[in-house]
């Protein structure tokens, strides 16, 4: 809830924090599902790992777990400046993160 200027002295007034477009979101909720997903490819990798006969298609699991974590790092580690991917692409979206 926004204070009004009569309720409380320009200190403790907040501000609305303004929409995030849909290209901020977007690469969120990709992000979250990608990690969702190599925590599930790690586990159903494990498991098949376990049976006999199935170990190509673990390897073939764990394989895709590392490329996907792989680009989740990309995406959100800083560069030696500061900078990440994800904060590049909210400026040029028009948010800051």
């Amino acid at each position: 809830m926004v204070a009004q200027d009569d309720d409380c002295p320009a200190q403790c007034q907040t501000t609305r924090e303004p929409v995030r477009p849909a290209l901020s979101r977007a690469m969120d909720i990709a992000l979250s599902l990608m990690v969702l997903t190599v925590i599930a490819l790690v586990f159903g990798g494990v498991v098949l790992w376990r049976r006999d006969g199935y170990r190509k298609q673990a390897t073939l699991m764990f394989v895709l777990a590392a490329v996907l974590a792989g680009n989740v790092v990309i995406w959100v580690a800083p560069t030696h400046e500061g900078k990440t991917l994800t904060g590049e692409a909210a400026k040029a979206s028009g948010t800051p993160k």
